[in-house]
């Protein structure tokens, strides 16, 4: 998925909508049978007027079956602007659980092939208050869908990439995570990356934390342009990630950047967008306590 062009990625998304429309159509029948099941004759008094539970079940279960396809259309919309104007949707009732699903599958779409943006951000947040569903939920969504994907790209590079190449990436990994000289409790999740590269060898780790000290494994990395972009995005946001960006964190992005062959400008390219759409998670979905 790392190495996709729009046409795919587009085509992979709609895929993504389907799987997840289809899921929440079945979790969405399956109130409904378990009304008439417990209420088979049961009636529903709406504006003092009396009528047929069931009917009214189906009514309601349509009209947020209807919801949740404008929110996934929309969704496509906003993966394929970086700046559109959504549609302000109409607060409604879910279960938490499908709220959940609902959230997966709009994060799943928009960071398929992808970083999340900014405008994404918002959106997200836009369509979980109208669900009045917890930050914190969405929060523990957010990060579990992003440590799919880094498990997934180290994965790709597992797949694609000699072992030392990989070691090498590791020791990159690495020195991003002590660019500042200490590690945050928002840079462990990074550890385990540099592990998944290792593939668990704590000797080879040992290794890294070594060699880290003084080698900058540019030259002997030799991987293709796009992976590298993505690696390099990937160490970006490490050094991001503690919301503290000083003069050493900033050294290391400088140098690594020009070591990738990147000048000032493709450096601002890539690092504008990522600290912009980190600004915004942090705020509109403050960190969990560690």
């Amino acid at each position: 998925m790392f190495i996709l062009n729009e046409k795919e990625i587009k085509k992979r998304q709609e895929e993504i909508r389907d799987a997840y429309l289809v899921d929440l159509d079945e979790n969405l029948n399956s109130y409904q049978e378990f009304f008439q099941l417990i209420f088979p004759n049961g009636e529903i008094t709406v504006n003092g007027n009396k009528e047929s539970g069931v009917n009214a079940i189906q009514d309601k279960i349509k009209e947020i079956r209807e919801w949740i396809m404008l929110v996934f259309e929309t969704t496509l919309q906003v993966s394929q602007e970086s700046e559109s104007e959504t549609p302000a949707f109409d607060p409604v009732a879910i279960p938490t659980e499908t709220s959940k699903k609902i959230i997966k599958g709009v994060l799943k779409v928009l960071s398929c092939g992808k970083n999340l943006t900014d405008n994404a951000l918002y959106f997200i947040s836009d369509i979980s208050q109208t669900m009045n569903i917890e930050v914190a939920i969405v929060t523990r969504i957010i990060d579990q869908i992003e440590s799919e994907i880094r498990q997934s790209f180290f994965n790709h590079l597992l797949s694609n990439l000699s072992d030392d190449q990989c070691f090498q990436c590791a020791i990159l990994i690495y020195k991003a995570i002590y660019a500042d000289n200490q590690v945050h409790p928002a840079e462990y999740k990074y550890i385990k990356n540099v592990l998944q590269l290792l593939k668990y060898d704590s000797a080879r780790l040992e290794k890294v934390k070594e060699v880290s000290k003084t080698t900058m494994p540019i030259n002997s990395l030799r991987i293709n342009e796009k992976l590298t972009c993505h690696l390099f995005k990937t160490i970006i946001e490490i050094v991001l990630c503690d919301q503290d960006f000083d003069a050493r964190e900033s050294k290391f992005v400088q140098e690594m950047g020009s070591a990738l062959g990147y000048d000032k400008d493709s450096l601002d390219q890539i690092l504008q967008p990522i600290a912009a759409s980190m600004m915004v998670k942090d705020s509109l979905f403050p960190r969990l306590a560690i």
